[in-house]
């Protein structure tokens, strides 16, 4: 027995070439035709099966039609999508616990371009700063970003992390007082406006880290 693709609906082969000669339709039911036809003539099927591949002893190979291939690919697509956005979802669900290990991050770049906050990473400046993903300058110095990738860990307990969110403030977010009291912890002059102690301070290789190890400020 062979087995038709879908969208044919009759077949003859003549005598001259080995077949019965006598034509064979897909069968109907209710007036509509079957979807699945099993051609049933030694002689017929033997020509098919050695010179048309559309023809196949098993349903499993029976070739898709134009129509068929379009809607599975589709399918296809639609799922693969839906894969996607349900592991960028997950992503950013993890986000609270802070970094993703750097091979996992890398593992899934292509996901970042269409979910930038899927993965709470973090780049380093040219200066050594680290930032999160997605910054174009950097928040301690200012310099242009180059999307080099720190080293990357999930967070432990350590006596520096700050409460919160898991990420050092950066030196842009402390208080004018904060500046100063690192500026003269790291010997250097206190005066002057928050630019100039951020520039101060940037230029020197002070770091959001060192602002995490700051003995706090009274307010």
């Amino acid at each position: 027995m062979l087995y038709a693709p879908s969208d044919f609906i009759s077949t003859n082969v003549p005598a001259e070439n080995g077949g019965c000669g006598a034509p064979h339709f897909r069968p109907a039911a209710g007036g509509e035709p079957v979807l699945t036809w099993g051609l049933e003539c030694a002689l017929c099927e033997d020509f098919l099966r050695r010179t048309d591949s559309r023809w196949s002893p098993t349903l499993l190979d029976v070739p898709l039609t134009y129509d068929q291939q379009k809607a599975k690919d589709a399918a296809e697509k639609s799922g693969k999508m839906d894969r996607e956005r349900q592991l960028a979802e997950s992503l950013i669900a993890l986000a609270p616990l802070g970094q993703l290990p750097e091979a996992l991050a890398r593992l899934l770049s292509p996901l970042l371009a269409a979910s930038p906050a899927a993965i709470q990473g973090q780049v380093v400046c040219p200066s050594g700063h680290a930032q999160a993903t997605g910054q174009k300058f950097c928040g301690d110095c200012g310099a242009a970003m180059h999307g080099t990738v720190a080293a990357a860990g999930l967070p432990s307990a350590q006596k520096d992390a700050p409460a919160g969110n898991g990420r050092p403030r950066r030196l842009r977010d402390a208080r004018a007082d904060e500046l100063q009291a690192l500026a003269r912890q790291h010997g250097l002059e206190h005066t002057g406006t928050r630019p100039d102690l951020i520039a101060r301070l940037s230029g020197a290789g002070v770091t959001s880290n060192d602002l995490a190890r700051l003995t706090p400020v009274a307010a």
